[in-house]
């Protein structure tokens, strides 16, 4: 696999999504005897604006890689149109995605409004499903989405962002029962990087019986799971289970798996 092209859909500068998937990449072409640079689209809501971008693209550059900006938000279709087309246009069509859009505002369910809901819910739901309608039958290397280990194990606070991510798990086996490629990643903590590093979330993790796992394994771990076609979902926490078990009983309990459609069918 040598993607030249790639297209990442973030809503939040400096996410585990980046570095992850970067590192990989230049990895990935360094070991590799196709010559070229690795080509990345970045697409957010603020695209360079932000106080981060700067440092973040010239960190980009040092390790190798070749990067295009993009304002764009991931639920408007309009809009992602035109950064794919711009994309293809720079002749290195997209030839992976990242999906790794998200917003967080926990609070309980029952304090949730339709808005603040849907504002947690769209960048995960109706973000893929934007992705999947612009890069239509167009062969990919992968298409990777990523989820949050806590889906798994359940947050009370997180019925928005849980939902978010189910959805990504089963649009994924919709796309991989129409043969079309789609993989998730559900992340736990990752040292140095993401949205637990950035909250200094680390400690209130490990008193939870949940450790964060080094950006090498990271690293290895996405390589492993883009190699493997038959993977659709992959939890990637690492936590004390046992531990963690005593106070989380569903651990006992693994959540089936479900037969879904494609997703021409939805519509």
């Amino acid at each position: 696999m040598h993607p030249i092209g790639g297209i990442r859909s973030v809503l939040d500068d400096g996410v585990v999504g980046i570095w992850v998937v970067v590192l990989w990449l230049v990895r990935l072409r360094l070991g590799s005897s196709v010559p070229g640079a690795v080509h990345l689209a970045l697409v957010g809501r603020r695209g360079a604006d932000t106080s981060e971008a700067a440092d973040t693209l010239d960190e980009l550059t040092r390790l190798g890689a070749q990067v295009s900006v993009h304002a764009a938000d991931v639920t408007d279709l309009d809009a992602m149109r035109h950064v794919v087309d711009t994309v293809d246009h720079t002749g290195h069509p997209v030839r992976g995605v990242v999906h790794a859009a998200m917003v967080l505002n926990d609070m309980p369910l029952a304090e949730a409004t339709k808005d603040t809901f849907e504002a947690v819910l769209a960048p995960k739901a109706l973000g893929v499903l934007v992705l999947d309608e612009v890069l239509g039958d167009r062969p990919l290397d992968f298409f990777v989405s990523y989820s949050s280990g806590t889906t798994l194990v359940g947050n009370v606070h997180q019925a928005n962002y849980g939902a978010g991510n189910l959805f990504l798990e089963a649009f994924t086996r919709a796309r991989r029962a129409c043969a079309k490629p789609a993989t998730v990643i559900a992340w736990g903590a990752i040292d140095q990087v993401g949205y637990v590093v950035r909250h200094n979330l680390g400690e209130h993790l490990r008193k939870a019986d949940f450790h964060s796992m080094g950006v090498d394994r990271a690293l290895d771990l996405l390589e492993d799971v883009l190699a493997e076609p038959e993977t659709d979902v992959t939890v990637s926490a690492q936590a004390d289970w046992s531990r963690a078990s005593s106070w989380l009983p569903m651990m006992d309990s693994p959540r089936p798996g479900r037969a879904v459609a494609c997703p021409g069918a939805w519509q």
